[in-house]
């Protein structure tokens, strides 16, 4: 009998120590990956998806080709800043409509505007839609970048939505 409490005894304490290792890698590798993302300027956590702005029976797929029936849109290109990898860089095919409205445009969406605080087209992530004295604003900000945009972004400014992408 007490040959067998040693062994329970010898058993619960190695399952004991293995709870704790596992516990403990789990922990350094939640905190240290977590540190390393923001280091990096990644982020974690789930972000806001684009709006569905094409339905099903808008893609038709055939053998030969896939046909998207789509009004209005537009074929773009991109430069590699590295601010919205792995979704766009150089060598990315895009798609792009022109909103309507400032209704058109939902947190989440990739746009294509003209910031006023630098030459060319940028096309980053819409991060939140607000209103002040001016109207309707969107922060936007590149998903590999740390910070926000440094303006305001106006309806006006937008020249096209992000609807597809072709790698």
């Amino acid at each position: 009998m007490q040959k067998k409490r040693g062994v329970i005894l010898r058993k619960s304490i190695v399952l004991l120590i293995l709870i704790i290792f596992f516990l403990f890698g789990w922990y350094s590798n939640h905190k240290y990956t977590r540190t390393f993302g923001e280091l990096k300027g990644i982020g974690y956590g789930e972000k806001d998806s684009p709006a569905n702005r094409i339905s099903d029976d808008q893609i038709l797929v055939y053998n030969s080709m896939v046909i998207l029936n789509i009004s209005g849109v537009e074929w773009a290109k991109y430069t590699d800043t590295k601010s919205m990898d792995p979704l766009l860089d150089d060598t990315v095919n895009g798609l792009e409509v022109r909103p309507e409205s400032e209704e058109d445009i939902v947190v989440g969406d990739v746009i294509v505007y003209q910031p006023k605080w630098t030459q060319g087209l940028l096309a980053h992530r819409v991060i939140s839609k607000g209103q002040d004295e001016q109207g309707t604003y969107y922060t936007v900000k590149g998903d590999n970048s740390k910070d926000a945009d440094p303006e305001k972004v106006r309806f006006n400014q937008i020249q096209g939505v992000l609807v597809g992408v072709l790698y």
